[in-house]
């Protein structure tokens, strides 16, 4: 037997687990999730071709998070310019149009997020404000509770109503939208049609056109920086907060001075980075991992033993399983290219593609 969940996940885990297992047993959960970056570019290309700068197309990635019913509604819409090359006028246009319009079918499917908020709470005061604000960027609790003046109780059961309509997700120090282009959406059209009821169309759809133009040059502008320049900057961004990855809880704690040091392999970083209570030592590594790396780390760590040091070990080129086994040997975090983006997404930076 086959079920096939679209939504409400958490709720769909309680039926299997609870209710259909005294039935049927235990369930094989199998979950869909979204394009990676290398598969969700090979879409683009066999859909788009050349008409579309690699650019546009990376910044596509990035606004989607590699939704693929997203990425379709958006090809197909761009596949409707008439000229054979795609520019950036008419690139930015097309999003408008789908963000922006009525008619859209994006435009609609959020709509019907806002309206299954509505349906499902019965007080929907600060609901509107909150979805801005952590759309905006203002994920951890203590932020949202200051900016909207509430108090923890009240802040706490609407996070948690959110959480169950599957509209927020938590994961350690933050609540965040795990639709990337909803939070977009949000910060954007949803913004200004609150803050600027009366505004007319046209005036909204040059507003919205501008918005899109600033995400895709602060996408460009951090393509532009090394993947190393641009983990640094976001080890900068910790404030002794939390994460989840896997089963594992990790403290990210606000780091007061950083070091860098080289490695034997000219491809391997190491960081030392000096937090309030102990050290935070990190090894960042572009191509893929080798055992050699891992103890390279693990020995470096070990000058570090009396300050209970905090150690990661970073690959965007992933690893093979004898590096990952050692990794777990030696009691090291270990991160992929996901992680590193999933962390990008929690800070609202851009995505390493």
């Amino acid at each position: 037997m086959f079920i096939f969940i679209s939504r409400s996940k958490k709720e769909a885990e309680n039926i299997l687990s609870e209710e259909l297992n005294l039935i049927f047993g235990s369930f094989e959960k199998i979950y869909l999730g979204n394009f990676s970056p290398y598969y969700a570019l090979t879409y683009l290309n066999n859909k788009l071709g050349n008409r579309l700068e690699i650019s546009f197309k990376k910044f596509l990635i990035e606004l989607t998070d590699g939704f693929p019913l997203y990425l379709e509604i958006i090809t197909n819409e761009l596949l409707k310019v008439p000229k054979e090359k795609i520019e950036f006028e008419s690139f930015i246009k097309k999003l408008s149009y789908l963000l922006n319009s009525e008619k859209s079918c994006l435009y609609q499917i959020f709509k019907g997020k806002l309206n299954l908020i509505k349906q499902n709470l019965k007080n929907i005061f600060l609901i509107n404000p909150l979805l801005i604000l952590i759309s905006s960027g203002y994920t951890r609790k203590k932020e949202l509770a200051s900016l909207l003046k509430t108090d923890s109780k009240n802040l706490n059961n609407k996070l948690s109503k959110l959480a169950e309509l599957n509209i927020l997700n938590k994961n350690g120090s933050f609540y965040f939208l795990p639709n990337k282009l909803f939070s977009f959406w949000l910060s954007s059209v949803f913004k200004i049609e609150i803050e600027l009821p009366l505004v007319l169309y046209n005036d909204k759809e040059k507003i919205i056109e501008k918005k899109i133009k600033e995400k895709f040059e602060e996408s460009e502008e951090a393509r532009k920086k090394d993947s190393f320049q641009r983990f640094l900057e976001l080890v900068q961004l910790f404030k002794d907060d939390t994460i989840k990855t896997g089963k594992k809880l990790i403290s990210l704690p606000h780091i007061k001075r950083l070091k860098i040091v080289p490695a034997r392999n000219k491809n391997m970083k190491f960081i030392i980075g000096e937090a309030k209570r102990y050290y935070l030592i990190l090894a960042f590594k572009e191509d893929i991992a080798q055992d050699t790396d891992i103890l390279e780390f693990s020995t470096r760590c070990s000058y570090f033993r009396n300050k209970q040091p905090k150690k990661i070990f970073i690959t965007l080129g992933g690893a093979d399983y004898t590096a990952k086994l050692l990794a777990k040997e030696k009691r090291l975090y270990f991160w992929e290219r996901e992680e590193v983006n999933f962390l990008l997404k929690l800070y609202n930076k851009p995505l390493i593609i």
